[in-house]
């Protein structure tokens, strides 16, 4: 259940090992139908060093990122500091042509059913194995998968602009995301993904957290950060 990046890992090692699965996807085509930058950082998956170089060596799964990251921004509310190695790499998610869930739909050979509308205890009936990989937290939590504790809300907006590719940046400040934090991770030389991520706690629930508000933050972030 799921053709995103778990389910469509966990098909290609089962093709690797002479079982073809039957994926079941509810949209129209791979990826969120949002198109975000990630990061993969070096200093947070030891003791793997690379993370894209493990993945095709051990698994045979091939990810080709955007960039690799040469240097790492980090702003507080009054400090500025950077950091520079090889810390890692960047990737885009979503529906676009290179995004890590493209990259792994043409490594499947199995059938990926769109539009599906299927439950789990439905696929049971049909199928000896099923393997939930929805990304759907509600849906797990019906299954009584994991305990939540905390919830968070992101929201990301795509900037025009000049970028270095190899640059990312994050910053704690509590004027901007108050409890959070927000990063910029580039696409391109011309394009970025700026994201906000604010917890959801009682003190953060007069945020309004929609369109307007997001496009107000990314200008005051260009004027303060430019």
């Amino acid at each position: 259940m799921g053709a995103g990046l778990s389910g469509l890992a966990c098909a290609i090692t089962l093709e690797k090992n002479g079982i073809t699965p039957t994926i079941y996807e509810k949209r129209s085509k791979v990826g969120d139908r949002f198109v975000n930058g990630e990061i993969l950082l070096s200093i947070l998956i030891r003791p793997v060093y690379d993370s894209i170089a493990t993945l095709s060596e051990e698994f045979g799964i091939y990810l080709k990122p955007t960039s690799n990251i040469q240097e790492m921004v980090l702003f507080s509310k009054n400090e500025k500091t950077n950091i520079e190695g090889r810390l890692g790499f960047t990737n885009i998610r979503g529906r676009d042509k290179d995004s890590f869930e493209s990259q792994l739909e043409q490594q499947t050979k199995s059938v990926i059913h769109y539009h599906s509308e299927e439950t789990y205890e439905q696929l049971l009936r049909k199928h000896s194995h099923v393997v939930i990989a929805t990304g759907d937290g509600d849906y797990a939590k019906e299954h009584r998968n994991f305990r939540e504790d905390l919830t968070v809300s992101i929201k990301g907006v795509t900037v025009k602009g000049d970028f270095d590719r190899y640059t990312v940046m994050a910053w704690l400040d509590y004027d901007i995301a108050p409890y959070g934090y927000c990063y910029l991770i580039p696409f391109s030389e011309k394009e970025a993904n700026i994201s906000l991520a604010i917890p959801d706690y009682p003190e953060n629930a007069d945020i309004i957290f929609g369109a307007h508000f997001m496009k107000r933050y990314a200008l005051s972030f260009n004027r303060k950060y430019e």
